[in-house]
């Protein structure tokens, strides 16, 4: 109840939009690694046009990623 609160006292603040992400979107994002909370996110920040200013690849596959023990990550932090 506190959060409705907030929302009434500071409406110029809090903009609602009745606009969904279709399921599509939310597939889509979740098809490139998001976890469903986070995909749901992106969806909807898509919907609505919001741009991101981060270099964020559209796709997992262009991410270079590497699977390491804990004991090379450590040792690659103390070389580093």
């Amino acid at each position: 109840m506190q959060s409705l609160e907030l929302i009434n006292q500071h409406p110029e603040l809090i903009e609602l939009s009745g606009q969904t992400a279709r399921l599509e979107r939310i597939t889509f994002y979740q098809n490139r690694g998001c976890r469903k909370g986070d995909a749901v996110i992106a969806a909807h920040a898509e919907a609505l046009g919001i741009k991101t200013k981060s270099p964020i690849p559209s796709t997992m596959s262009e991410m270079s990623t590497e699977l390491i023990t804990a004991s090379e990550a450590n040792a690659r932090l103390a070389s580093s």
